[in-house]
């Protein structure tokens, strides 16, 4: 299965891929509109606990009204430029960011 990205970032504008009943339905939301972004670690469920995986990367998106999450098991091809991206993004338009805890 083809991996498809669902987070792209412009110059003041963050475009999500929701999912829907149908498929993804993409939103855009201006940098004034988002409350912050946070990236941090979550535990596996326990399927993954069986195989050796204790936690796992996520990504939070919360805007008005709406609070959207990534987690790294559903998006590991892309993951990595996500946060790449995102921290780009916050920095560029004094999003506040909850980085990874050491």
């Amino acid at each position: 299965m083809a991996s498809k990205q669902v987070i792209y970032t412009d110059k003041k504008e963050l475009i999500l891929l929701l999912k829907t009943g149908t498929g993804r339905e993409p939103r855009n939301f201006i940098s004034d509109e988002i409350q912050h972004i946070s990236f941090g670690y979550v535990k596996c469920g326990l399927l993954r606990q069986l195989i050796g995986k204790k936690w796992e990367r996520r990504i939070t998106v919360v805007v008005k009204k709406l609070t959207v999450q990534y987690y790294e098991h559903s998006h590991k091809k892309n993951f990595d430029q996500y946060v790449e991206d995102l921290r780009a993004f916050c920095r560029r338009n004094y999003v506040t960011l909850n980085d990874f805890p050491e």
